[in-house]
Formats: structure tokens, C-alpha cells, sequence
């Protein structure tokens, strides 16, 4: 009886380890708690509908469901908590490509537009100024 309760006992600090954000929306515009909980390492389930799209493609962190079906979500939740390999690559891969939110990489893409938009050697005004 004890050894059971031993086990029971590791297997709720396990699960309490383990976390799993899911964000649900029927649509939303953009997901700052994806990014939140992509810079903790917590991988994601998440909407296809809106922001959430392109934050996982870009960080490569979860899971994309319909969120009207619950067997589809079901499956993506049981996936990641069980999956331990699958959980790390996506706990790793949130925090290891969260830069691409960041103020410097905005900063970054911002700057390029504007090289792109810069008087080229001619003297004209316009994409790439040839």
C-alpha cells in the first residue's frame, strides 16, 4: 500500500511539472500569452483561427487545433503530456526562437523595410531605387 501511494504521489508532481498552455479562442487577433508561455518553455495548443497560426509557425512550439473539436483537442492535450520527447522539442524550440518577438527583431525587420524603400544609386525614390 505504501509503495502505491509512493508512486500516486510522483505521478501528481509529474503532472504538475508538465504544463501545456492551451488557448482555445474561437479567433484571436494575436496571442501574447502563446508568446508569455513560449518564453517560459510551455509548449502550446492553440486555435487555427487568427494569431495563434503564426506564432507557431514561427516558433515551432505546439499544437494547432480546431477548437470545435474536442477529440482533436483531446488528442493534441494527451499528445503533449505524455509525449515527453515531443514535449521537449517544443518547450525548447519556444524559448530557443522567442527572439523572433522581440523588440530588437522588430526593430531589425523595420529597419529592412526601410532599405528597401531607400533612394536607390540613381537618385530615384522607390523599392530598391533601380
Amino acid at each position: 500500500m505504501e509503495r502505491t501511494k509512493t508512486v500516486v504521489v510522483r505521478l501528481c508532481l509529474a503532472l504538475l511539472i508538465i504544463a501545456v498552455f492551451l488557448s482555445l479562442s474561437l479567433q484571436e487577433p494575436f496571442g501574447l500569452t502563446l508568446i508569455e508561455a513560449a518564453a517560459h518553455g510551455v509548449p502550446i495548443v492553440a486555435t487555427t483561427n487568427g494569431g495563434p497560426v503564426d506564432i507557431v509557425n514561427t516558433l515551432s512550439n505546439g499544437i494547432l487545433v480546431d477548437p470545435t473539436n474536442e477529440d482533436k483537442v483531446a488528442e493534441a492535450l494527451l499528445e503533449l503530456l505524455t509525449n515527453g520527447s515531443m514535449w521537449d522539442k517544443y518547450s525548447s524550440s519556444g524559448v530557443t526562437n522567442i527572439n523572433a518577438y522581440s523588440w530588437s527583431s522588430h526593430c531589425m525587420k523595420q529597419l529592412s523595410a526601410v532599405e528597401v524603400e531607400k533612394v536607390g544609386d540613381d537618385g530615384e525614390c522607390g523599392r530598391g531605387g533601380g
